[in-house]
């Protein structure tokens, strides 16, 4: 795959800035190294993760990352010695999931779900897509979430001989019922809503090694 010069450019920032604060690298970070509007970052960025070069994931702002937006960028092309690795990605995926969920608690928490739908809006990929579906209910539940009901319920389904498929709908239908049940912020379940049905579909998509990643994953939610 032949690259402009411009685009080259961009990836040799993306490898540069990524190799050096092993994160996603925000496109403001690389506007800066290169002198362009962040818009302009944006764009050339996109076309790389387009091309297949880069990855697109969602990390939590923080000092170190400009900007508003938890866009980031993560180099995969085939011989890039800084390029992340699939355990990697999802290793960033969960810590950034987690951290949102806690920062509902001691923040805005409809600021959050916010975030979140506006980042799953760009989503496609199936594993990714489940896991911020779970995020989704476990902020909107919040603090009325009866943890040691659900923990009891998780030991339970733990110890069913099923496949984490089985396990995760179980799981995803008892964070459901308890949503409806408490009525809570009533709009937002009908919005999540229509994330259920995609999550049902996504969970047979994607394999079963993913399928006990996400039941981990879920697992760490509420614990």
């Amino acid at each position: 795959m032949k690259l402009t010069g411009r685009q080259q450019d961009f990836l040799n920032t993306i490898n540069q800035l990524y190799g050096q604060f092993k994160r996603p690298v925000h496109y403001s970070e690389v506007a800066d190294q290169l002198g362009v509007s962040k818009w302009t970052a944006y764009d050339v960025m996109k076309q790389l993760n387009e091309l297949g070069i880069v990855d697109v994931t969602y990390i939590v702002r923080n000092d170190n990352m400009p900007g508003r937006s938890t866009v980031g960028f993560i180099p995969v092309e085939m011989g890039c010695g800084n390029a992340a690795t699939s355990d990697d990605k999802w290793k960033l995926i969960e810590e950034s999931l987690l951290a949102k969920i806690r920062k509902a608690k001691h923040e805005d928490r409809n600021r959050v779900l916010e975030d979140i739908i506006e980042e799953i809006s760009h989503l496609d990929d199936s594993l990714v897509l489940c896991a911020y579906t779970i995020a989704l209910l476990m902020v909107d539940l919040g603090d009325e979430l009866k943890k040691e009901e659900i923990n009891d319920s998780l030991k339970e389904i733990a110890k069913m001989k099923i496949k984490a498929e089985l396990k995760l709908s179980i799981l995803i239908g008892l964070l459901i019922g308890q949503a409806m049940k408490k009525g809570k912020n009533k709009p937002m379940i009908q919005n999540i809503m229509q994330y259920i049905s995609k999550l049902q579909h996504n969970i047979s998509d994607i394999s079963v090694e993913q399928q006990n990643m996400l039941w981990d994953f879920a697992v760490h939610t509420v614990n």
